[in-house]
């Protein structure tokens, strides 16, 4: 979290709805005379109520508030807080919930899918037969890893433009960078699909094992609420794992209409997961 000091209210203001700050506080003038009278100092806070990061702040600042009038020696309180939200751009929870769904059907659809589908293939014998068909092998595999790229992405844009026509959603961003992030993300989950079915040799044990992997990810990395609230251990290492920097990606460029080279941070843990996965799952995968 940073701290900037601003002498321009408005301007200030303006970066609160345009979403490029959390929380505002106007301190009033002399606060230090004022607290010791009576009545207590207002400091205003000002906030995008849309915007789960400033709430939380807003929360984190009373707290501060509240401590700070206990250490007046018993006085009466002398210092208050007073609340102006906002709703920056008139973003809902729906609005940030629909990308979130967006990519977690995507996560679910390629890790599940796949490692079902290899499972199925394993138990039928069908990878052992397809080594004695005219069909190379690179091919039948490539044919799988396509299927699991461009079907996720179409569910995907489904599911936006459902959200958009039938529940009003606000999506404002890029939708050919949108596809872009979900084929770039999805080689992430792709790998992974390939790796659970690598250690399953049944399709229930493909299945356990690929929701084992997919519903940690899906209810600690901000797909329904924000990583924010989550104990400092616990959200240091959900924002390395590669379902959350996706989100904040997404987010940002279909919510905030701003570029996915925005975020490089993000970007190099998501391509450092593709790295990892996808030499975890040549190393593991076998047709027996």
């Amino acid at each position: 979290m940073s701290v900037e000091l601003w002498s321009d209210e408005a301007a200030a203001r303006e970066k609160i709805a345009d979403g490029n700050l959390n929380l505002l506080l106007i301190f009033p003038e002399g606060m230090s005379v004022a607290a010791s009278d009576s009545p207590p100092a207002q400091i205003a806070t000002v906030f995008d109520q849309t915007d789960t990061a400033g709430t939380i702040a807003v929360g984190t600042v009373g707290r501060f508030v509240d401590a700070s009038n206990l250490r007046l020696a018993e006085a009466p309180a002398r210092l208050a807080l007073s609340y102006d939200s906002i709703i920056g751009d008139e973003l809902g929870y729906f609005d940030v919930l629909l990308p979130g769904l967006a990519i977690w059907g995507v996560m679910n659809f390629s890790i599940l899918g796949l490692a079902t589908t290899l499972a199925t293939y394993r138990e039928k014998k069908i990878l052992i037969r397809i080594q004695v068909t005219p069909l190379p092998v690179g091919m039948f595999f490539a044919s799988q890893v396509l299927a699991y790229m461009f079907l996720p992405l179409v569910q995907a844009i489904i599911m936006l433009a459902t959200g958009v026509f039938l529940f009003g959603a606000s999506i404002q961003g890029s939708l050919p960078q949108f596809a872009l992030l979900v084929i770039v993300g999805n080689c992430v989950f792709v790998c992974l699909g390939f790796i659970v079915g690598s250690f399953s040799r049944t399709v229930a044990a493909a299945s356990g094992l690929g929701n084992a992997i997919a519903l940690p990810l899906m209810f600690l990395s901000g797909v329904f609420f924000p990583i924010d609230s989550l104990p400092s251990v616990i959200r240091i290492i959900v924002e390395y794992l590669p379902l959350a920097p996706m989100l904040d990606v997404v987010r940002g460029v279909m919510l905030q209409s701003r570029h996915f080279w925005e975020f490089p941070l993000e970007l190099g843990i998501i391509c450092g997961w593709i790295v990892l996965s996808a030499a975890v799952a040549i190393r593991t995968f076998r047709f027996r």
